[in-house]
């Protein structure tokens, strides 16, 4: 179970935005300050991957992203330092994300990869596969949580946000919000156990 979301986790090292859609930050207007240009760079990002986790296409993550930073530059003035800037813009993201997710006809892309560790003819090259299964599994696992599941997991798990922060974001209860959390974690080790059973992961 740790394993497999420390390899969650690690989605964020695997799926970083390309350096041309970070730099379409440079078209938010003439009218950016430049300390809104340097938040832009350092948690574009975050921000995307973000996105990503919460089930945003990647074919349409860029334009989402976009759309978060516009909304963070108009509102900056109310941002009053009571949480860090990266969980001001995850919430910003969360509800941009959600929003787009709920109006569009946008359906999560199963993947369809095989997550059973491949042959491999060297020490380096099996470690390598073996990192992919994994990754790929965790990608997996992560895209059959019931949207609210898995909301709260990324923002929890991958986002190390805590389960007040989160509570508060979501406009939930704490206690809800820890009962999602411990509903995903059984659907992971419900779904894990499953795979091992079959052969297909090593649990």
């Amino acid at each position: 179970m740790a394993k497999v979301i420390h390899s969650a986790q690690s989605l964020h090292s695997s799926t970083q935005p390309s350096t041309s859609e970070a730099s379409e930050g440079e078209s938010l207007g003439s009218g950016s300050l430049d300390d809104f240009q340097a938040i832009y760079r350092e948690h574009y990002p975050t921000v995307w991957r973000f996105l990503l986790h919460l089930g945003v296409r990647k074919s349409d993550v860029a334009d989402v992203t976009h759309n978060v930073f516009l909304i963070a530059y108009r509102k900056l003035s109310t941002f009053e330092h009571r949480s860090s800037m990266r969980t001001w813009l995850c919430g910003i993201a969360f509800r941009v994300g959600r929003g787009f997710l709920k109006s569009s006809a946008v359906r999560l892309e199963v993947s369809d990869v095989d997550v059973t560790v491949q042959p491999a003819t060297t020490e380096g090259s099996l470690e390598s596969s073996r990192h992919s299964g994994e990754l790929a599994l965790a990608e997996r696992l992560l895209e059959a949580l019931p949207a609210e599941q898995r909301e709260v997991f990324v923002l929890h798990e991958l986002e190390q946000m805590t389960g007040t922060e989160i509570a508060e974001l979501m406009g939930t209860s704490l206690g809800t919000v820890r009962s999602r959390l411990r509903r995903a974690r059984d659907s992971f080790r419900k779904q894990l156990a499953e795979l091992g059973e079959k052969g297909l992961v090593d649990v």
